[in-house]
Formats: structure tokens, C-alpha cells, sequence
């Protein structure tokens, strides 16, 4: 009957939404674990290269201007920036950017980046 029909189409869609809620759990953990990856890469780099001091903030929200996806900590775009800034001598910069570099080709979406200012004096 009529009834039943219906019923069904809603078991069905239902069913169809659940999977569909699954996959994107699934997505969401594994961005999560590639990032934390990065993470991790990002802050060995920083070690092997002898930079001591560092500052950091978390939970930043943002989106790139070329590539990868929003980091902006919602159930759309879960995804959730960190950033680090140290202060390093002219003759390290180089050796910083080639690891950043080398850390963004391992994951582009993730979208690693290092931006050098001149530091002119400092307390």
C-alpha cells in the first residue's frame, strides 16, 4: 500500500544518509591524522635544524589563497590551523624554507607555509 511505499523511501534515504554520515567520519579522521602528522614533521624540522625558541598558537582559523581546504574548526570544514614563529638568523632562513618546502610536497592539501620578515630590533 501507499503506506508502506513511503515508509520504505524513508528507510532507504535514511540508510543512504547514514552512510554517507559514515564516510565523512571516516574522511574527517583521517584529515585529523594527516595533520597531526604534519604537525609532527613540521615541529622535528624544527628541531633537526637547531631552533631553539619558538612560539605557538593554536586553533587558528583560515584558508589559504591558492590551495587546499578552509581550516575553520566547523562540521563543514573541521580542519583547524596552528602557528609557529621563531626568530632565526639570516644564514638559517634558507634551510628553514627548503624544509618547509619538503614537508608541503609530502601533502599539499595540507598547505605548510613560512613567510621571512626582517626583524629589526628586538628586546
Amino acid at each position: 500500500n501507499e503506506f508502506s511505499d513511503i515508509r520504505k523511501e524513508i528507510d532507504d534515504t535514511r540508510a543512504h544518509l547514514d552512510a554517507a554520515v559514515a564516510a565523512l567520519e571516516q574522511h574527517a579522521g583521517a584529515r585529523r591524522a594527516e595533520l597531526r602528522a604534519e604537525q609532527r614533521n613540521t615541529f622535528s624540522a624544527i628541531d633537526k635544524l637547531g631552533i631553539k625558541g619558538y612560539s605557538l598558537w593554536e586553533n587558528i582559523q583560515g584558508k589559504g589563497s591558492n590551495t587546499g581546504v578552509p581550516h575553520l574548526g566547523t562540521h563543514a570544514w573541521p580542519e583547524i590551523n596552528k602557528i609557529a614563529l621563531t626568530m632565526i638568523d639570516d644564514d638559517q632562513v634558507e634551510s628553514v624554507l627548503s624544509a618547509v618546502r619538503k614537508i608541503d610536497s609530502i601533502n599539499e592539501e595540507v598547505g605548510i607555509r613560512a613567510f621571512v620578515w626582517d626583524i629589526l630590533q628586538a628586546v
